[in-house]
């Protein structure tokens, strides 16, 4: 969307979603509007060197 227009640089993940079917025409995909609502069900952020130890433990591998 920056690419459009530099006005896009604030918006969030969604409003850019929406911004992009008003533009294109294009009906937003049924999973991209099921994750509007979804519970968040994990927060954790790590370090990309984390990244495998984090997902196990989440996993409790």
């Amino acid at each position: 969307m920056n690419a459009i227009d530099t006005k896009y640089d604030s918006m969030g993940d969604f409003e850019l979603v929406d911004e992009l079917n008003k533009l294109s025409g294009v009906k937003v995909p049924n999973a991209i509007e099921e994750i509007r609502t979804a519970p968040i069900l994990h927060d954790i952020v790590c370090d990309k060197t984390e990244m495998q130890a984090t997902v196990e433990k989440i996993l409790g591998l």
